[in-house]
This record gives C-alpha cells, sequence and structure tokens, in this order.
C-alpha cells in the first residue's frame, strides 16, 4: 500500500486530501482528514489490497496480433474502469484472463484473449 519511498501513499495523500500515518508498531495505517477526504482514502486503500489476493495476469498478446474486441469507453468514465492505479482494471484482467489495454487516442479499450475470455 506505501510504494516505493512512499510514492503510493503520497499520491493518495494528493488525490484525497487524506492524510496517511504508518503506525509501524501495530501495523496499520491512520486516516486523518475530513469524512470524504478519510472516506476516499479507504475506498482507493481498499482497491490496492484487493489486488493481493488476485489470481495471475494474463500473458502479453504479441505485439503484432489485433485486439479480439475493442470497446469504446467514455474519457469520463475510464477513470471509474481503471480504479486507482489501475486496481480495478487489474483484478478484472486477473478474474477473466483477457488482457486489455486502454488506447488513449481512440478511447477505446482493447480486449485479447480466447472469446470466453473477452466475453467475460
Amino acid at each position: 500500500v506505501i510504494g516505493k519511498g512512499g510514492a503510493r501513499v503520497k499520491r493518495l495523500e494528493e488525490e484525497t486530501g487524506c492524510r496517511v500515518v504508518h503506525d509501524r508498531e501495530a501495523s496499520h495505517l491512520i486516516l486523518k482528514g475530513t469524512r470524504r477526504s478519510c472516506r476516499d482514502a479507504k475506498a482507493q486503500i481498499a482497491g490496492i489490497l484487493s489486488t493481493l489476493d488476485m489470481p495471475s495476469m494474463p500473458h502479453n498478446p504479441p505485439d503484432d496480433e489485433p485486439p479480439a474486441r475493442e470497446m469504446v469507453i467514455p474519457r469520463e468514465a475510464i477513470g471509474k474502469v481503471m480504479g486507482f492505479a489501475g486496481s480495478s482494471i487489474k483484478r478484472i484482467q486477473a478474474d477473466t484472463q483477457c488482457h486489455m489495454k486502454w488506447d488513449k487516442n481512440s478511447g477505446t479499450m482493447q480486449l485479447w484473449g480466447r472469446a470466453d475470455e473477452v466475453e467475460a
């Protein structure tokens, strides 16, 4: 959750406005801020933790393999699809074994995998 050199915590604090303190002795995090900022920080931390118990990620497709499917994702919704630090998209990929890549230029999510993986 803390990240290399505290980078993830720093980003979380900047994005939520919540101060995150690591209590090393008790081995837990203390959240300090407004109710909203603490709620937002708690949700982002839960997203990070949810990726820790995931199955393995799908293999990257070969560079020359076209995607099996492309889905248009509105730019204003991509943050929800991706999740904090990519936690949501990583969970989806691990659960379905479908490799996914966001193409910023076209606004599409590209999907690689078998038909049953892509449709999941």
